[in-house]
């Protein structure tokens, strides 16, 4: 009898022993880690320097050529292709084209100072596989007395005959005089450059960055739009955020939210949320939610968080298609697909709506291989539109990433892997609106 009993306890010992990674796996899931705060960035705008900033490029979705001047190339208007609306410029050149605009005094004024995001879609006749036919890149120049400074956006080379996107961020210094905004295309060997152009943007530009040994993270906002008007300040934001991890055969990535609020509501203010929509290196649909198409009312500068990214490129047909997200992985090019988030809750004041956040979870299950886990997650809220009446006014946007370590298990029931926590880290960019 004793020796039936010590059997079963061994027995029963053995299968414990063996089934308790799968404990963890079931237990897991549900025991949340202290968020670690990594990292704050404050950015003060004085509202009152400028009482309107909107639309500051004309044509800029090229109705016609108002305010452009064509340094290079034949240039017309057309309706033949178009990204956005049903106007675009077709360009042939047998060398370089070069078109640009200066901005308004009241623009510069609005911009001194601070960082800009210049941006607009390209689509060429032909492309050619290593992307050197037709190629095109983004400028920013600035002039202070009798010197000019250029500062270039990285060139894109297309490999489709699709749309791509071109951009560049610069710092214009506060004591700029002019500033213009410059739209460059070529070919290898300066053969020229043969395509269209279209949907031209600028708005001012913020982002943060921080890490730690598990992964890298990036929030940036972008500013298109402000004015005041009947006693309210309305101001237009589009974020776009990058997480990836640095030791993917350690460490993958669990959830992502991303939470917007005023953190100093009066009676009145509130926020409207647009689209917001996320992509992955796995392609995985998070929460079940369908493909995110209709991007006419995406800012560029929305995707500028992840485009910076080296070796990345942005394309679609056009503005109500799929928008792919490419980079280079080992020598080649993988597409990331976008796919709607939902706002999961609104934060209130006083029956307004002042904030919310979107939280999504990714796989974290136990399997026979690492091939389902995310190591990299990117995305875009498309618009948050913001209304109040006083200064100052403070929003904050925060970017949290739940970090899990892979487990690899070798048991008697087989060989398999587990994610266990590896905790959670926060970043947070301030934005405070004064007079």
């Amino acid at each position: 009898m004793r020796n039936r009993i010590k059997t079963l306890i061994i027995f029963f010992l053995i299968v414990l022993i063996a089934l308790m990674p799968i404990y963890v796996y079931i237990i897991s899931p549900y025991l949340k880690s202290k968020p670690k705060f990594l990292s704050s960035k404050t950015i003060i705008i004085k509202l009152t320097d400028c009482l309107k900033f909107s639309d500051p490029i004309v044509s800029c979705d090229f109705e016609d050529l108002s305010g452009w001047k064509i340094e290079k190339g034949n240039v017309s208007v057309t309706s033949k292709d178009y990204f956005r609306v049903e106007n675009s410029l077709y360009i042939t050149s047998n060398e370089e084209f070069i078109i640009s605009q200066k901005l308004s005094n009241n623009t510069i004024t609005f911009i001194k100072g601070r960082e800009v995001f210049f941006s607009f879609w390209f689509k060429p006749l032909n492309a050619s596989k290593k992307g050197t036919l037709n190629y095109a890149w983004a400028e920013i120049r600035y002039r202070i007395g009798q010197n000019v400074t250029s500062v270039f956006g990285a060139k894109v080379y297309p490999r489709e005959v699709k749309w791509y996107c071109a951009f560049v961020v610069a710092q214009v210094p506060n004591s700029s005089e002019e500033v213009f905004i410059v739209i460059h295309g070529n070919s290898l060997g300066n053969k020229g450059f043969n395509g269209y152009v279209d949907t031209a943007f600028l708005g001012l530009w913020n982002d943060l960055k921080a890490g730690s040994e598990k992964g890298q993270i990036a929030l940036s906002t972008i500013i298109p739009r402000y004015q005041f008007d009947w006693a309210l300040y309305d101001v237009w934001l589009g974020l776009g955020f990058f997480v990836k991890s640095l030791k993917p055969e350690t460490y993958i990535i669990k959830s992502v939210k991303i939470e917007v609020k005023i953190r100093n509501p009066d009676y009145g203010n509130y926020i409207l949320f647009y689209k917001i929509a996320q992509a992955n290196d796995k392609n995985l649909a998070a929460d079940g939610k369908e493909v995110l198409r209709d991007w006419r009312g995406l800012w560029a500068g929305s995707l500028a968080s992840f485009c910076k990214v080296s070796n990345a490129t942005i394309r679609a047909v056009n503005s109500t298609s799929d928008i792919y997200f490419s980079f280079c992985e080992e020598g080649h090019f993988k597409d990331l697909r976008f796919y709607k988030v939902n706002l999961d809750k609104e934060i209130c004041y006083e029956c307004y709506t002042i904030g919310g956040f979107a939280e999504w979870k990714y796989s974290s299950e136990w399997g026979k291989n690492c091939s389902k886990y995310v190591v990299m997650s990117l995305g875009v809220i498309e618009k948050a539109y913001i209304s109040f009446s006083k200064l100052p006014k403070n929003i904050s946007m925060s970017l949290t990433v739940n970090w899990g370590e892979i487990v690899f298990h070798n048991t008697i029931l087989g060989k398999y892997y587990s994610i266990r926590d590896a905790g959670t880290e926060t970043i947070t960019l301030i934005l405070i609106l004064t007079s």
